[in-house]
């Protein structure tokens, strides 16, 4: 639960184990399910960078750690759980990549977006009043 060396972890090839992990086995099959519930749930508390993934993928490109969430995120036969924290994972390093900020990095919010539609003032006794009589003018069908 103690996440102090999780920086170095990733800096010194963590990656390349995690990726190691959850690769498929040689019969096909998948890792067993607890380990992968485990592991992207850890997974999701560590600062994995775009530069970390990127050093990962340069040994072997079939045991990328972010080819082999993203295999999981699309398996039949992963949990459905295990699923949405792949995607989870890979819409946060996809996020990396094009630039934008993730929620989760470093704990800032994202700039406050401008609302698109203005809001209406609140009705009161008086606005009531008027939106009857002016409702009253309109012509109503017989």
């Amino acid at each position: 639960n103690k996440y102090q060396f999780a920086v170095h972890f990733v800096t010194f090839d963590g990656c390349k184990a995690l990726g190691a992990w959850l690769k498929n086995l040689p019969d096909g099959s998948l890792p067993n399910d607890h380990l992968r519930t485990e592991l992207l749930q850890a997974m999701m508390r560590l600062p994995i960078t775009k530069e970390a993934l990127a050093a990962c993928s340069k040994q072997k490109k079939e045991h990328s750690l972010g080819k082999v969430v993203a295999g999981l995120q699309n398996h039949p036969a992963e949990s459905i759980e295990n699923r949405k924290l792949a995607g989870m994972l890979v819409q946060k390093w996809v996020k990396q990549v094009l630039g934008r900020r993730s929620d989760t990095m470093d704990g800032e919010e994202e700039t406050t977006l401008k609302p698109k539609l203005v809001r209406p003032a609140p009705e009161t006794a008086e606005s009531l009043l008027a939106s009857e009589k002016e409702s009253e003018k309109r012509q109503h069908p017989a």
